[in-house]
């Protein structure tokens, strides 16, 4: 996705202790208004399909159908014989159980317990 043409839509300014809360996929760009700036991002998401399919990708390496060479060469038939063979691969790993795996494996992924501590933060004033 590429950036958005022209000017913003929408401008805030944000005083101490405001904060904004952003939609996925919403493009924003802080700026300081003349002094220091401490911009803290915290994301919060739900898994989409492009997650389930990285999780997906190291079942990949197991069907021939994706190790084999792209034809660069081919014809509109190989061609479709190349994306139907990549197909049906997909249709034995795109399965309920493997989305209910993704799901529990999603569920018991680590997260960093250390608490930030600010005073370990060193600004330099330039």
């Amino acid at each position: 996705m590429s950036a958005p043409e022209g000017e913003p839509s929408e401008s805030f300014i944000l005083k101490e202790n405001d904060f904004l809360y952003l939609l996925r996929g919403h493009w924003h760009a802080p700026e300081p208004c003349g002094s220091h700036s401490l911009h803290i991002s915290f994301a919060f998401r739900r898994r989409n399909s492009i997650d389930f399919m990285k999780y997906l990708l190291p079942q990949l390496a197991s069907q021939i159908a994706f190790r084999l060479d792209i034809d660069k060469t081919g014809n509109e038939l190989t061609n479709h014989d190349y994306v139907s063979g990549l197909l049906l691969a997909l249709e034995d790993i795109v399965s309920v159980e493997n989305l209910e795996s993704f799901i529990g494996f999603c569920g018991s992924r680590k997260f960093i317990t250390d608490a930030v501590r600010f005073e370990n933060i060193i600004l330099n004033d330039k």
